[in-house]
């Protein structure tokens, strides 16, 4: 066998994709045009550890129970798929009166505009299939 198979260009370039996004129509250009965000998407490892990032683990009735903050991985989720706007740009935080990438994601948007924007970017993260599809394409 030979390891050339391995060496997929387009698989290669895929991960590295940004896609332009209408998330909001409050941000027009002077045309009066609403402005895209430039997206990408995430590693599952990348989204495997946000995951973990936000969870802890509690105890109820002396059973143990892992508890995760959905919220704090959607914000967290968006801010590192975000290419553009760069939002790490102070002008912007400073405008939205916060300090980081994620809190500006929220002040930014609505949590319509948030929740669109993270099935997007779970989409062309190829994050989102069923586990039954998943299971299914590997068979094949």
């Amino acid at each position: 066998m030979s390891l050339q198979a391995f060496l997929n260009k387009d698989k290669r370039d895929r991960k590295n994709q940004t896609l332009e996004y209408i998330v909001s129509e409050d941000f027009k250009d002077e045309e009066g045009k609403p402005v895209p965000f430039k997206i990408k998407p995430i590693g599952f490892g990348q989204f495997s550890a946000l995951r973990e990032k936000h969870s802890k683990v509690n105890m109820k009735d002396k059973r143990l129970f892992k508890q995760t903050n959905e919220g704090a991985v959607t914000l967290e989720l968006c801010a590192k798929s975000i290419v553009y706007p760069d939002l790490k740009n102070a002008e912007l935080q400073d405008f939205y009166g916060v300090l980081n990438e994620t809190d500006l994601v929220d002040a930014m948007l609505d949590f319509k505009e948030i929740e669109k924007l993270a099935e997007k970017i779970m989409e062309i993260s190829g994050l989102n299939q069923d586990v039954n599809e998943l299971k299914e394409e590997a068979k094949n």
